[in-house]
């Protein structure tokens, strides 16, 4: 199913083909995925991947779960030539791990990004080895004391609220509140409902098209660790 610039993809001869040419064609790729729950137990049920000239790829792992492996998305994922942009992405890994033994490589995480770059805390941006995990472990305490002082730490941002701030088409996101609140009247496993209507077709793309305009601004604006990347 193919949708202006949004293609749906269940057949494993056709993600393979997306991917061997996102793979020689693309040096970055946004990426999000959508489940039920999504973690290392909750169900991933679709994977989207988009490219800068606007096209995006809804994988429908639901539908078809040999489209990770038999049709080479797990290669994407894992290879070190292309950068996955990523808004948040510690739910996905843990649930492309957990689910699919797919390791995330060569990952800029957009929200990470400002946790290590922000004044609030220059202390761990200036530490180049710092691991991401221990970023993780730590920002609890961090946003804490931030919000004792009235500040809003960039890692309760939604992904709207960075698009506003810091770039990116923040326009296109704006329909995804009322979707929401569509989807969590009718059904908590959303994601999992088939087929895929045009609401959900709509929010799954807009959650990729938008990332590149943040990944690009973050770059310019921030030195980032080599850490971040990897």
């Amino acid at each position: 199913m193919v949708t202006n610039q949004t293609e749906v993809v269940t057949e494993l001869n056709r993600c393979a083909e997306i991917v061997t040419t996102l793979m020689t064609e693309e040096s970055e790729v946004a990426v999000d995925a959508k489940g039920v729950n999504l973690g290392r137990t909750g169900p991933l049920t679709l994977l989207q991947v988009g490219t800068r000239d606007g096209q995006a790829y809804l994988f429908d792992v639901h539908t078809n779960k040999a489209l990770l492996t038999v049709g080479y998305l797990k290669d994407l994922l894992e290879a070190k030539n292309v950068v996955k942009i990523i808004h948040l992405c510690r739910w996905d890994s843990a649930a492309l791990i957990a689910q699919f033994g797919v390791v995330l490589n060569n990952v800029f995480d957009t929200r990470v990004s400002l946790m290590l770059n922000s004044h609030t805390n220059a202390a761990l941006a200036a530490q180049s080895e710092v691991a991401l995990n221990d970023v993780f472990d730590t920002r609890v305490a961090h946003m804490e004391v931030e919000l004792s002082k009235g500040n809003v730490f960039p890692c309760m941002l939604k992904l709207s609220d960075m698009c506003e701030t810091y770039g990116g088409n923040s326009a296109t996101l704006a329909f995804k509140n009322d979707v929401k609140k569509d989807w969590w009247m009718e059904t908590a496993a959303y994601w999992a409902s088939r087929p895929l209507t045009p609401e959900m077709i709509q929010y799954a793309a807009a959650n990729v098209s938008v990332l590149f305009g943040l990944y690009d601004n973050l770059s310019r604006k921030y030195v980032f660790p080599e850490t971040l990347i990897g």
